[in-house]
């Protein structure tokens, strides 16, 4: 009996192990029926992502080789069709396929926009798009004239402020020159009109001398009169002189006024050049030039400068001799007596203006005639008035032959994605060179894009690299302002050749001596010489731009071989029209110098207006289309059931009786 009791047990607790054992199997089995089923979620869930990057916005990619969702298509319906695919739900309940699933619910979050976070997304597909080699080359082959140009560009955009005052300084010259002409003239009358006087005193000692001996008798009233006669006349020449000497020193008082006025209104915005000149982060040698320039003109306008003290001391003195010759009595024949010349009152008077005279001092104005060569004085007079005019009036119709032929396009829409972005403080025409220049991997790649992928005038449809440039929505005005850009970019490095000229800077100062001939200062000529060179530079950048727009290239670096302006050439701007030789050979495109222009404006406003002009275009076949849809990244959130083989312990419903375990995978996937 209790044997049986004892066999009874080890049948009971080896049917319990066997439970236990087959227990473990099951798991272990279901264990792997769920890894295998997750493995093939994994496939299905990652190819239905494929399957929804793979609906790109096409006429991105056709026209600008960019890859970007476009979010008016419904994402989580594509995402289940694929799905449907791999997850088999006709047998989700039987059959024999162990890794079927069924999906409960796809949702789509964490999308990335193409214009997110400044771009970035735009940026890394700019990247992938460009090479890194390219980039590389680019960067090799443009950072030390961007260094260079940025440095000449601000030098020459002080020059063209101090060439803005070459008409002030030529009248300030003129000024000069007329008041040194007439100081001349003051010296010698100065002296002449002391001889008179000496000559009238003499005069009127003879005539007292013969009224003493008519009075005894000796003399005949004859010879009274003659000495009469002979006083009066030299009394009247004494008063003549004396008028002129009045009226030349009047005018050298009015001329030194002139002058002075014009050097205050010159020099009130010399001032502000030089105070900004101190911060401005400048090479050395760019501001040896700029600081010694501005030396030469203030020294003229400044009143604590050597030649202004000297001018200033000149008027003084002018003033001092008008007051002195205003005081003097010269006595006439309605004015005295026979007994006044007997008494010696005329004597007296005429000595007392002696003595006055002879307290006059010279009025010493530096300025002496030069040799000079006229025509070469001439074509700088012309050559400063037509730069001056032209800034003020514009060039463009010099650049661009017939402007009824321009793009009369206007961007125009509502929702543009550079709307609320910061504008380009930089991008204006003389303010080109404030902006830091960025020559980032990214400021590289960015602006290679934009090159290689956006047109331009060069291209001969839409100016869309001008709207970049540019501010306005007009294609017309923004290609004025790119030419304006370009021509300011151009006068910088023709500027710095011509100040390493020696040849060309001695033919400038050739012409500055020959306007301002009769000053012989040379601090003027220093200084016009400069204002001449920049308006040189100026005529010559204007030659080179009209020659770009006419898709000629130009030398970046000028050499006497591309230089195309001689300034006689250059005083008259019909010649600016003229055909370069060297034109077209050598140097870059109209389209490369846009490259150039672009690295002086704002990354984030180059970003945007560039995006911009790709939503307008491509509006223009599908209007609805907008940047703003366009995704570059997203999240998909895949719920799932999964049919149990063996056994189910906690599953949720598919529906009916169907039971199964939830499953929550996430794909995340992005383009590049």
């Amino acid at each position: 009996m209790k044997n049986r009791v004892y066999n009874g047990s080890i049948t009971v607790f080896l049917s319990l192990l066997l439970v236990v054992l087959i227990s473990l199997v099951t798991v272990s089995l279901e264990s792997a029926h769920l890894s295998a089923v997750r493995g093939q979620i994994g496939m299905g869930s990652e190819a239905a992502m494929y399957t929804l990057f793979s609906h790109f916005e096409k006429s991105l990619y056709d026209d600008y080789k960019l890859l970007f969702l476009n979010d008016r298509q419904d994402f989580v319906q594509i995402l289940k069709d694929e799905m449907e695919l791999y997850e088999q739900t006709d047998t989700i309940s039987q059959g024999t396929n162990h890794l079927r699933f069924g999906t409960e619910s796809i949702s789509v979050s964490d999308k990335i926009y193409l214009t997110d976070d400044n771009g970035k997304a735009f940026q890394e597909e700019i990247n992938q798009i460009l090479a890194g080699d390219m980039v590389a080359m680019v960067k090799n082959s443009i950072s030390g004239n961007l260094k260079k140009l940025s440095q000449s560009g601000k030098t020459a955009e002080y020059m063209n402020l101090i060439m803005e005052q070459g008409a002030e300084i030529e009248d300030m010259s003129a000024w000069i020159s007329k008041a040194a002409e007439k100081a001349n003239l003051t010296g010698e009358g100065m002296e002449e009109l002391e001889r008179n006087t000496v000559s009238s005193l003499r005069a009127a000692e003879k005539y007292r001398t013969v009224l003493e001996k008519r009075k005894e008798g000796i003399l005949s009233e004859y010879e009274v009169l003659q000495q009469k006669n002979n006083l009066e006349k030299e009394l009247n020449t004494l008063s003549k002189d004396k008028q002129q000497l009045e009226q030349e020193l009047e005018g050298i008082v009015e001329n030194l006024k002139s002058y002075e006025k014009s050097a205050e209104q010159v020099n009130a915005g010399l001032e502000d050049i030089n105070k900004k000149l101190q911060d401005e982060e400048l090479e050395e040698s760019y501001r040896i030039t700029l600081y010694e320039e501005l030396k030469s003109i203030l020294d003229m306008t400044s009143e604590s400068g050597d030649s202004y003290q000297q001018i200033a001391a000149a008027r003084k003195q002018a003033e001092k001799n008008l007051k002195q010759l205003k005081s003097l009595q010269i006595p006439s024949s309605g004015d005295f007596s026979q007994e006044e010349i007997l008494n010696g009152n005329v004597e007296k008077m005429l000595q007392q203006a002696k003595n006055a005279i002879g307290k006059c001092s010279s009025v010493e104005i530096t300025a002496a005639k030069t040799e000079v060569d006229s025509k070469a004085g001439f074509s700088g007079k012309s050559l400063l008035k037509t730069v001056q005019k032209l800034i003020t009036g514009g060039v463009f119709p010099i650049i661009v032959d017939n402007e009824t032929k321009l793009s009369a396009r206007t961007v125009d829409m509502k929702d543009l994605p550079s709307l609320g972005k910061k504008e380009n403080t930089a991008n204006n025409e003389k303010g080109l060179f404030e902006t830091a220049v960025d020559n980032s991997k990214d400021t590289l790649a960015l602006n290679i894009y934009l090159t290689e992928y956006i047109k331009c005038y060069e291209d001969k449809g839409n100016y869309d690299l001008e709207y970049i440039l540019g501010k306005s929505k007009s294609d017309k005005e923004n290609l004025k302002s790119v030419v304006n850009q370009l021509i300011y970019l151009r006068q910088a490095m023709n500027l710095m050749y011509l100040l390493s000229n020696e040849v060309k800077k001695q033919q400038a100062r050739t012409a500055a001596a020959a306007m301002l001939a009769v000053t012989g200062n040379a601090a003027f000529i220093q200084a016009m010489t400069m204002v001449l060179l920049t308006a040189w530079a100026y005529a010559e950048a204007v030659s080179d731009v009209r020659l770009l727009i006419n898709g000629k290239n130009i030398d970046f670096i000028k050499t006497s071989e591309s230089w195309n302006l001689s300034l006689k050439q250059a005083a008259d701007y019909r010649n600016w029209t003229r055909e370069s030789n060297s034109a077209g050979k050598t140097g870059m495109s109209y389209k490369e110098y846009l490259r150039v222009l672009l690295f002086f404006h704002s990354r984030n406003v180059n970003m945007f207006r560039a995006l911009d002009i790709i939503q307008w275009n491509i509006c223009q076949k599908d209007p609805d289309f907008r940047i703003s849809q366009c995704v570059y990244s997203l999240e998909a959130d895949f719920s799932l059931l999964v049919k149990p083989v063996f056994f189910l312990t906690g599953g949720l419903k598919i529906s009916g009786d169907v039971s199964g375990y939830t499953y929550e995978h996430k794909e995340l996937k992005k383009y590049g």
